[in-house]
């Protein structure tokens, strides 16, 4: 008996323009989870007025999507954040620094071409934009990114080339464990903590799609919408319960004196740990100074009672300085820009 599991590969490389697939990708990497994957919408076509019985379906539009989990490889993700962020820079001599900002458009001229295997199926995606890129992070893990990604064409395909002859080894990685956390409720400066359980950094471009008189997509709108969260248990020698209570009354307001309009903003600086420990690479997310606008709720009590945690989350907003709300800095052994 022949049977097939459940095995995936993420390929992708970064088109010379839109329109202009790529023949092969440059980076390949093993999947956690997800696919991409066609996707037709159908419309119903009339009753003919006599009779219940259904006349037929047509197709209104076409295009690929799906969301997609991968570890964070320190070479591979840098094309990831410049497709999902819109802007770079790159200087130091190996290792590289790769510095990634916000801008308000994705390099739409240069999408990527991506190949989704699932099995022994692979399909091709071309003029391919990240949507969705959350950067995620907890106790005991591994660092993973997962990515939302829309296409506006796709075709079965043969297996492609990949770079090296197969998807990239587990290591060099990122993740959790060794990580420097810095947290602030209410300044631009952050200070080190060792009782972050998790953070997500999120940058959702929540696209508008247009068709025009075809079947797929023509013009792909993004918005800019960034976020960050971050769990922790109260410590009482990491800044005592002063600390989380600044985080809850930055949220409700007050600050002692009963209900007003403020929201405090807060800051973070995360340098993600890596492995093995010995490799140059790294990565680095951080606010714009104190331009957090987070939540949280006050913890409940509990019979059996559980450790005090508080969940962090909220939006980064316009800084005080510059235009980019977060600044994301990946060194690596990656030569040049994305």
């Amino acid at each position: 008996m022949a049977t097939t599991r459940r095995f995936g590969v993420f390929a992708f490389g970064k088109q010379s323009a839109l329109g202009t697939p790529l023949a092969n990708p440059t980076f390949a990497v093993p999947k956690l989870s997800g696919a991409m994957k066609p996707l037709k919408e159908r419309g119903d076509l009339p009753r003919l007025g006599t009779v219940l019985t259904r006349l037929g379906m047509y197709t209104q539009r076409a295009r690929g999507e799906g969301t997609i989990t991968i570890l964070a490889h320190p070479e591979e993700i840098g094309l990831l954040l410049y497709e999902a962020m819109g802007a770079q820079a790159v200087s130091g001599a190996g290792p590289f620094v790769h510095t990634f900002t916000m801008a308000d458009s994705p390099p739409q001229a240069n999408p990527m071409t991506v190949w989704s295997k699932v099995g022994d199926s692979w399909w091709r995606f071309r003029d391919t934009f990240v949507s969705r890129l959350s950067i995620q992070g907890s106790t005991g893990e591994n660092v993973q990114l997962e990515m939302d990604l829309l296409s506006f064409h796709y075709n079965p395909s043969a297996a492609p080339t990949l770079p090296g002859g197969e998807p990239a080894d587990e290591e060099p990685r990122l993740k959790y464990i060794g990580s420097t956390t810095q947290l602030e409720a209410n300044s631009a400066t952050p200070v080190t903590l060792t009782n972050v359980e998790n953070v997500a950094l999120e940058i959702d471009r929540a696209p508008e799609l247009r068709y025009g008189a075809q079947v797929n997509p023509s013009t792909y709108s993004p918005d800019r919408l960034v976020s960050f969260s971050a769990g922790m248990v109260y410590d009482s020698t990491q800044q005592g319960w002063d600390f989380l209570e600044q985080f809850f009354t930055g949220t409700v307001g007050g600050a002692g004196t009963g209900p007003d309009q403020g929201i405090a903003r807060g800051s973070f600086d995360i340098l993600l740990g890596k492995h093995p420990s010995s490799y140059a690479g790294s990565l680095r997310m951080q606010s714009n100074g104190a331009n957090w606008e987070y939540e949280t709720e006050r913890p409940d009590a509990e019979a059996s009672p559980s450790l005090l945690e508080l969940e962090m989350n909220g939006p980064l907003v316009h800084p005080d300085t510059g235009t980019t709300e977060t600044t994301l800095v990946l060194t690596n052994d990656q030569a040049g820009a994305y």
